[in-house]
């Protein structure tokens, strides 16, 4: 794994962190991703966390390729943490309840409630049980990933796009034989001068 780039308790995020609420969702941006947490107070969050940020103990190549297909993995557990302990990996931290417009958040007792009875239990799918889901599903009752929305957007882009280039180079090869096969054709009929016999 790319080593993450540690940046101290800033300023800047003490400032942010000093506005969360109990059951905000707090955000640990991290570059190509971002680690997700519920904030419970007092500088603690709960979250779904493994061996470096629950994205460290490696699935490999088949493990990755069947969370698409649910398989869950103990890689990560559900914890309650010190923030300044999560932020040890660095990054930037922000509050972010991004589906308060979308939908209705649960009461704040329930948010912790919810996060708490969920502590101590294991298990990690990337598309259907990450971090962020764990955060969406306990403040809005809805376990959502943008993360996971956006990488499966850009894939089906990228395959529909791969797909039409390789339809059209298939359309325009075709093409292309086609009107050699009748310039060939053509050829050979002028070739075939019929033969006089006296």
């Amino acid at each position: 794994m790319a080593e993450v780039a540690k940046i101290e308790n800033t300023k800047e995020n003490e400032d942010v962190l000093s506005k969360a609420k109990p059951g905000d969702m707090i955000e640990f941006i991290r570059g190509a991703y971002s680690h997700w947490a519920i904030y419970v107070d007092n500088g603690y969050v709960i979250h779904r966390w493994g061996d470096n940020d629950g994205i460290g103990k490696s699935v490999g190549f088949w493990g990755n390729f069947l969370t698409f297909s649910g398989t869950q993995f103990d890689k990560a557990t559900i914890i309650q943490s010190k923030i300044d302990d999560v932020l040890r990996l660095g990054g930037k931290v922000r509050i972010n309840n991004y589906l308060d417009t979308t939908y209705k958040p649960l009461p704040v007792e329930h948010v912790l409630d919810k996060a708490r009875r969920a502590l101590n239990q294991e298990g990690y799918n990337l598309v259907y049980s990450n971090c962020e889901h764990f955060a969406t599903e306990c403040r809005y009752g809805q376990a959502n990933s943008r993360q996971v929305q956006v990488a499966v957007g850009a894939a089906v882009t990228g395959l529909t796009i791969t797909a039409i280039a390789a339809l059209a180079a298939f359309l325009l090869s075709s093409s292309s034989e086609n009107k050699d096969k009748d310039k060939n054709s053509k050829t050979a009929q002028i070739k075939r001068i019929p033969s006089s016999t006296n």
